[in-house]
């Protein structure tokens, strides 16, 4: 979801006003978010926050 909007993970941190660390953690699959972060990265982002969510356990699925 980041990509694809163009933003950095500072960039989307700083919009979600969280720190970068916790967004590359989550975005490899190596933290679990909390529901406040996940409603701050849907709001910074423009979607849905189910979109955060699955993209999350898309880290966690194999690829077929």
């Amino acid at each position: 979801l980041r990509r694809a909007a163009g933003l950095s993970q500072r960039a989307l941190a700083a919009r979600a006003k969280v720190s970068p660390g916790p967004v590359a953690m989550i975005e490899r699959a190596r933290r679990t978010p909390a529901l406040p972060i996940v409603l701050r990265l849907a709001e910074a982002r423009g979607v849905p926050p189910g979109h955060v969510a699955l993209a999350w356990l898309r880290g966690f699925l194999p690829s077929a």
